[in-house]
């Protein structure tokens, strides 16, 4: 047990696709992600790891009295407003290494690909203004969202311990802004791409 545990850093960019913001331009629909991760390989095919992911979300909403929403010259676009506002919390993937069960196990290959599939939940940031109109930084609101992810990890070994990444992802979103009503009941789908770090603590 005490073998094959890692711990993986990425940062990278998030592209939000949901009902109300596809009337958004898809350029100013990007935000950064972040996550970090333990983990371990139970064997050369099957592993997990476990982590706290971070995705900011640019959209639209129907109103200024929805989460996130802008305030003032510019927070218009096509008859909605512009929202912004920023996830965080736990989650964890089940791991399969496609390149080592397909191809066998091999120790010092240079490229390995992992499809992982799992799920996590997350809890809702907001930027908060004062009376004068000055930002006093994200706050937590009432509302949490669960998702499901999928994924596919193309790492490359640089030595024995360290190892780059390009892990690309879809994750979904149990429930966003929807198209005019009360409450959050429409889903959404977030696609990602992280650039990642990782070492390894092999013998």
């Amino acid at each position: 047990m005490k073998d094959n545990w890692f711990i993986t850093v990425e940062g990278g960019a998030n592209f939000y696709i949901a009902p109300q913001g596809v009337h958004r331009d898809a350029a100013d629909r990007f935000m950064p992600a972040a996550s970090i991760y333990g983990g371990k390989w139970f064997s050369p095919v099957f592993g997990g790891r476990f982590g706290v992911n971070y995705l900011g979300l640019k959209g639209l909403a129907t109103g200024h009295e929805y989460v996130g929403a802008f305030e003032g010259p510019g927070s218009e676009v096509a008859g909605r407003v512009k929202t912004k506002y920023a996830e965080i919390g736990p989650v964890f993937d089940l791991m399969i290494n496609l390149t080592n069960w397909w191809c066998g196990y091999k120790p010092g290959r240079v490229y390995n690909a992992t499809a992982y599939v799992g799920a996590g939940a997350y809890f809702t940031l907001t930027r908060h203004y004062n009376d004068k109109g000055e930002s006093e930084g994200f706050k937590h609101t009432e509302h949490e969202l669960m998702t499901l992810r999928a994924g596919l990890i193309n790492t490359f070994n640089v030595s024995k311990h360290f190892a780059i990444s390009l892990d690309l992802r879809a994750s979904g979103l149990s429930a966003l802004q929807n198209e005019g009503g009360k409450g959050w009941n429409k889903k959404g789908l977030s696609a990602q791409a992280y650039l990642g770090f990782t070492y390894n603590f092999n013998k």
